[in-house]
């Protein structure tokens, strides 16, 4: 069968001055090729922000925000000029790059998106002129959407005639045979469909699977940059800055995504993700080889998405190994955890490629960390932090405001730790804590002191909005003896402002949930590790001021020098920056 497979275009505006080629549509079509299916990739959102939306001033895609009048017109009760505009604009989103001619399966990625209106409606819209090429039926899918919300989606859009709410490519293969062959195919899994005028679930099927990813075909010239470009989007006008690029020599930059781990060996109580069923055993060797075909593509640098890249300590040791004797030369980022962690490993890390790696902390707090098992507790974390940042690696932490009985002493014990060891971190991301139900909080409450308030029936998570409170995404719950959750959300707030203002006071607001990945990459190719502090220096002055890659249409700059903190957060949670 012939599927192609679709990354959508969307205005969840970016912080970063480049974005990354969707990691879904190859993981895909590594597994759809193998099973001797023609896949398509078609990248949306590129072009939509670099091409389409600056080519066409005159249609006005913000009425792709109103959370109705897209589905309005797909019922066909929208008349008048704005339906006029949605077909002309669907019509343009057809005729994108990459979804020329007719196919027996489209399959769009949720994958990376916040879910909003414009996102929503554009899947729908573009569905709905697909659809009118041959009448091929159009999924959705990621792995990081309850079945409930996908449930919602197909009642709101009636262009979308099922969702795989789990297990990746199998799911997605199991789906086409069903279409080319009918119920005969046998059986779906983890999806939904729309059958007449209901919504038939066909129950969970497997785990996500670790198939290989296949950028052939992918349009990754959309990704690659130049020093020249890169640094354009950055304080261009410095004196030193002309010197960066022609230290470059031409080099042509491309960091794309990959994965090796799908689950977590963590017990973290927080968690969302599920680590209970077992997952695939990564193997160092196909690693090692997929990573080498990145390189043949033009690859220089490697985004890993991983739970984290030391999930077992002996394989992230041979993965190093392997990636050193094999000369790759790719600079990597990826997730880390404390637990299975040492001074030989981080230094086996940094010589495979290690740039920056992100410690999911969580909080500075002994009582906190054991109540959480995160299983480490604050002296490794701040003997890791100190050799990783002596060996050149940048720094990222996570943390999380409001934890469950979190404690004033406890958050004296994070602000007093961020003050400690603020010379060895680089960036921080600050989390308002939310309740997950797949979490161990969520599934067992009571074990840790919490009693969750059940929703009551028929309510719905509301897609739409674009504020992200503990109120409207987390599972509401009381502390059993302690806070309700009325007094809990006002903690959690507070909670995260003060982290927000530590951060602020010992390092930068610039330092909070800015990664600039492609400006780190570049500057360690040219300086190496051996010059972090120089490093440090450079980022520090070129982001003062930069523009973000889809935010032309609506600002010139990002510029610290007249913004606060305070500012930039509440635009963030506004969804404009």
């Amino acid at each position: 069968m012939r599927i192609t497979l679709i990354y959508p275009p969307s205005d969840c505006l970016n912080c970063e001055c480049f974005n990354l080629p969707n990691l879904s549509l190859p993981v895909l079509a590594g597994h759809l090729r193998g099973l001797g299916h023609e896949v398509r990739m078609a990248d949306l959102d590129a072009p939509f922000h670099a091409g389409i939306r600056p080519a066409n001033p005159d249609l006005n895609f913000g009425i792709l925000k109103h959370p109705e009048k897209t589905a309005d017109f797909l019922r066909g009760r929208l008349k008048g000029p704005e339906a006029g505009l949605l077909r002309r604009i669907g019509s343009v989103l057809a005729s994108a790059p990459g979804l020329e001619g007719e196919a027996g399966l489209y399959g769009v990625t949720l994958a990376g998106f916040k879910m909003n209106a414009f996102l929503l409606n554009a899947v729908g819209l573009l569905a709905h002129f697909l659809k009118a090429r041959g009448g091929a039926p159009v999924v959705v899918g990621y792995n990081g959407i309850s079945r409930e919300i996908y449930r919602e989606l197909l009642e709101k859009y009636p262009t979308l005639d099922y969702a795989v709410y789990s297990g990746g490519g199998p799911h997605l293969a199991r789906l086409a045979e069903y279409v080319e062959k009918g119920p005969a195919a046998g059986g779906l899994f983890s999806t939904l469909e729309r059958r007449g005028g209901r919504i038939v679930d066909h129950g969970t099927g497997a785990p996500d699977d670790l198939s290989r990813p296949d950028y052939s075909g992918y349009p990754l010239s959309y990704y690659k940059t130049t020093p020249k470009e890169l640094l354009a989007r950055y304080s261009p006008d410095l004196p030193f800055t002309a010197d960066l690029v022609k230290k470059g020599k031409g080099r042509r930059q491309l960091v794309v995504m990959y994965r090796f781990e799908t689950s977590c060996r963590g017990r973290c109580a927080f968690c969302g993700n599920d680590g209970r069923p077992p997952a695939e055993q990564p193997d160092a060797d196909r690693v090692v080889e997929d990573l080498a075909k990145l390189k043949a593509l033009g690859a220089t640098g490697v985004y890993f998405i991983n739970p984290n890249f030391n999930n077992r300590y002996e394989f992230a040791d041979e993965l190093c190994g392997k990636m050193i004797k094999r000369g790759l030369d790719l600079l990597w980022c990826d997730c880390a955890n404390f637990r299975e962690l040492d001074a030989p490993l981080l230094r086996k890390m940094r010589r495979a490629g290690a740039v920056k790696l992100t410690f999911g902390m969580e909080t500075g707090s002994a009582r906190m960390l054991r109540y959480i098992r995160k299983g480490v507790l604050p002296p490794k974390i701040e003997e890791c932090l100190k050799v990783s940042h002596e060996l050149g690696i940048w720094n990222h932490i996570e943390l999380i405001g409001g934890l469950p009985t979190e404690t004033e002493d406890d958050l004296n014990e994070t602000v007093s730790f961020l003050r400690r060891n603020a010379a060895h971190i680089d960036a921080f991301s600050i989390n308002p804590f939310f309740l997950y139900p797949t979490s161990p909080f969520g599934r067992e409450p009571g074990k840790f002191g919490l009693r969750l308030r059940r929703a009551a029936p028929g309510t719905r998570m509301d897609l739409f909005s674009a504020v992200e409170t503990p109120n409207n995404f987390s599972e509401k719950f009381d502390e059993i003896g302690g806070l309700t959750f009325e007094q809990k959300d006002a903690q959690i707030r507070r909670s995260t402002r003060i982290l927000a203002e530590t951060v602020k006071e010992v390092a930068s607001e610039r330092a909070i949930d800015f990664e600039h990945i492609h400006l780190l990459m570049y500057l360690y190719s040219v300086f190496g590790h051996g010059r972090k502090d120089l490093i440090r220096r450079i980022v520090g002055l070129l982001t003062r001021r930069f523009k973000p890659y889809n935010l032309d249409e609506f600002l010139s700059s990002v510029d610290f020098r007249k913004h606060d903190y305070d500012r930039v957060l509440r635009e963030k949670k506004e969804g404009r920056g």
